[in-house]
């Protein structure tokens, strides 16, 4: 069995076709799917950063 490959995942949401810039609904329902995962997690202004398994992240990502 091969180890696992850990990472830094930074994701940062732009709206597109949406009728406001705004983001804060997609952010609050993406921060519980983080927590959720009990995947490490920093929130800062310009996104997201996850920190974990490979396959866990991109997992997380495929799903949210």
């Amino acid at each position: 069995m091969s180890p696992k490959l850990f990472c830094l995942a930074d994701v940062c949401m732009v709206p597109i076709g949406t009728s406001t810039a705004s983001v804060s609904d997609f952010v609050a329902s993406v921060e519980i799917k983080i927590r959720e995962s009990e995947l490490k997690s920093t929130l800062h202004s310009a996104g997201t950063t996850i920190e974990g398994p490979w396959d866990d992240i991109m997992n997380l990502i495929g799903i949210s």
